[in-house]
């Protein structure tokens, strides 16, 4: 589900930068199989393929700044995961 709900909001950007439906849903899902398949294929940590990914100046980068501001992104992240587990460990009892 984390990754559909990705795979939406990376849809709707697009759709929200000028791209059709169908492109923005394309180049989402390419994104996510692409990079699912590098990091399977080479088995490089995934900072440093991030790193690999990122052209200093370009695009990636400036969507890093705004993910990366203040480690928000990985705060939600990990807020919802620590909440699932609780949720989980609730629905064990």
């Amino acid at each position: 589900a984390y990754i559909f709900l990705l795979l939406e909001s990376l849809t709707e950007a697009g759709v929200e930068a000028g791209l059709s439906t169908e492109m923005a849903r394309m180049l989402a899902l390419h994104t996510v199989m692409g990079s699912c398949k590098l990091a399977e294929e080479t088995g490089e940590t995934f900072p440093h393929l991030r790193e690999q990914v990122t052209s200093p100046g370009g695009t990636t980068e400036a969507a890093l700044t705004v993910l990366m501001k203040n480690d928000n992104f990985k705060k939600i992240l990990k807020e919802a995961v620590n909440k699932a587990a609780k949720r989980s460990c609730e629905l064990s009892k």
